[in-house]
């Protein structure tokens, strides 16, 4: 099982360990996700309206936020049913940006939610899709036939 905070602090997902049993009666005043523990690689979808901008994300680490220069980022084309969901949740939020994160079971090729950013960060996600999200929030914020 894997654990982090779920609040505004920038939190890393742990694996939840026997050691960890002593900090659970703190569960009444802190926020905690809990999740299955998923082997395979990390996707981040980016949507802006109604398009969306996805990276796997292979990683020796259970949370590939906390290395750097290990971590293989690809670009990838994602399942009809991922962007659908992921664009609805975008409209449904109202936001004009939203990151989604899922983890792809390597065994069975399963595809499982986790959570979504309302302020993602997506500089680096950016950068390696050479400037596509920014290029898409630009034109959510003032479409082509407005300018």
């Amino acid at each position: 099982m894997i654990f982090k905070g779920a609040s505004a602090a920038k939190t890393f997902a742990q694996v939840y360990e026997p050691s960890h049993e002593k900090l659970l009666d703190r569960l009444g005043r802190v926020p905690v996700l809990f999740q299955e523990r998923i082997a395979g690689p990390d996707v981040r979808v980016h949507t802006v309206g109604d398009q969306a901008f996805g990276e796997a994300i292979h990683s020796p680490e259970i949370d590939y936020r906390t290395v750097v220069c290990v971590n293989d980022y690809r670009p990838m084309t994602l399942p009809d049913s991922v962007v659908r969901g992921c664009t609805r949740l975008t409209a449904h939020t109202e936001l004009p940006l939203l990151g989604v994160d899922f983890k792809i079971d390597e065994a069975t090729g399963g595809w499982y939610f986790l959570e979504a950013n309302a302020m993602p960060c997506f500089e680096g996600y950016d950068r390696r899709a050479g400037g596509a999200i920014t290029a898409a929030m630009a034109d959510w914020l003032a479409p082509a036939g407005a300018r």
